[in-house]
């Protein structure tokens, strides 16, 4: 029913496909740890309800999902992700390792993926959440790793991810470190502190809160004066 292409650009990519996998695993945690702006690992932790072992041996292979299990599903989203194409395109193009606790089975399994194929499973020592590591990026592909940019631009787009979704998400704590070196970190709180932490009192005091609801439509979010009007479009 569903027949579109996912396609792993870069280090940024990856981690807007896997911060969205721990949004839907209703996470309140989400931990990303890069290494030289993305390009040699990749380490997403957060504390959500993790896969049983069926779903992660099911997780690679493209075209599956948990989260939609019929036709009619399509019609109700309530997810970031349903199409199943993340953890297999990402899989193809790196060596990718996952420590996940399931709620569910109420045990920790471990997964090693490289070229699609899966190295070992095993059980873990993990008791709660999911950790997904990746490296060796693009190893396979060099093609395709040559149209990376500069590992500046690259941690530029990372940050760029990181903070739309933590401006969007601000009931989930997020956290962010660079070659083992602590970037970033909100701690959970409302929209309006949220905004205040990304982007500074400045912004933070010179906006209102907006609500409608109006037939199956409901809008909630932050409109600001003409005081913070700027002449770019640069953080709009």
């Amino acid at each position: 029913q569903i027949a579109a292409g996912e396609v792993v650009d870069d280090p940024s990519s990856i981690i807007k496909e896997l911060i969205e996998n721990s949004i839907d695993a209703k996470s309140s945690k989400i931990s990303i740890s890069i290494f030289n702006s993305g390009i040699d690992g990749i380490i997403i932790k957060d504390n959500g309800i993790g896969m049983t072992k069926s779903d992660l041996q099911l997780s690679f292979k493209r075209f599956t999902t948990s989260k939609i299990s019929k036709l009619d599903d399509l019609q109700n989203i309530q997810t970031l992700g349903f199409r199943g194409e993340a953890l297999a395109s990402i899989a193809s193009i790196s060596s990718l390792s996952i420590k996940t606790f399931s709620t569910k089975e109420k045990k920790g399994y471990e997964i090693l993926v490289e070229k699609d194929d899966i190295k070992s499973l095993k059980p873990s020592a993990i008791n709660e959440g999911t950790i997904i590591g990746i490296k060796q990026l693009f190893h396979n592909v060099p093609a395709r790793k040559k149209f990376l940019k500069s590992t500046n631009v690259e941690y530029r787009k990372i940050i760029s991810i990181y903070k739309n979704f933590a401006l969007i998400n601000p009931e989930i704590e997020f956290s962010l470190s660079h070659n083992n070196k602590a970037v970033s970190k909100y701690h959970a709180e409302n929209g309006k502190q949220r905004i205040s932490s990304i982007f500074g009192n400045e912004i933070s005091s010179n906006i209102t809160e907006i609500s409608l609801e109006k037939d199956n439509y409901k809008i909630h979010g932050f409109i600001g004066n003409l005081s913070i009007l700027k002449k770019r479009k640069t953080n709009q």
